[in-house]
């Protein structure tokens, strides 16, 4: 799981002294600030390289979430989290090593994903197809899922994995660092939100 949290702990504490009115203003602009990361997010680092490529939809953005911290008696309780509870999300993040005998889908097998970039479901289980066969081409094993017994042609194959038995993911999706550089547009929108109570006041 990865996740951050913000929140007004390190504000001045003449925050204190503002009228309560500023309590609903806060509240507006932390679910702001919240929006604006994940859309800031998902253009910088969802769109592929040097970030990943969610896919639609169904990608790994619908992963992220954001809770607004709701305050008790003290508006130096309020914030908001953002995260995501996704292992691969962590993974991309982080970095990680996945062993084990993996089948890797080949994206350069057109047929085997849908016009979204998402695998078709009858080739999320590898093991299940017929008319497959492991080959070696140019010292890698590949698993090819051929059309028939008859036509075993590699070009019209429809799906190809290639065979691994580790994967090392980099740590491309840089979260944590997005939120960081949006630093300047937080303090915009606090601002923003302080100086809109103040006139209420």
């Amino acid at each position: 799981m990865i996740e951050i949290e913000f929140n007004t702990a390190k504000l001045q504490k003449a925050i204190r002294m503002i009228p309560i009115v500023l309590r609903n203003e806060l509240d507006d602009a932390f679910d702001h600030i919240g929006r604006s990361f994940l859309s800031q997010f998902r253009k910088e680092r969802l769109q592929g390289k040097p970030g990943i490529k969610s896919r639609g939809s169904h990608g790994i953005y619908k992963y992220f979430q954001r809770k607004k911290l709701a305050p008790t008696h003290d508006l130096m309780d309020m914030g908001i989290k953002i995260y995501s509870k996704s292992k691969i999300a962590a993974m991309h993040e982080t970095g990680a090593e996945i062993t084990g005998e993996l089948k890797v889908p080949l994206t350069a097998r057109k047929k085997m994903f849908t016009a979204s970039g998402q695998l078709k479901k009858r080739f999320k289980a590898p093991r299940l197809l017929k008319n497959t066969a492991v080959i070696k081409l140019k010292g890698k094993d590949y698993l090819v899922k051929f059309r028939s017994k008859r036509n075993r042609s590699i070009k019209e194959a429809p799906g190809v994995y290639v065979l691994k038995n580790k994967i090392r993911i980099k740590p491309r999706l840089e979260f944590i660092k997005t939120f960081n550089r949006h630093a300047p547009r937080r303090i915009q929108i606090l601002n923003k939100a302080v100086v809109k109570a103040m006139k209420r006041v």
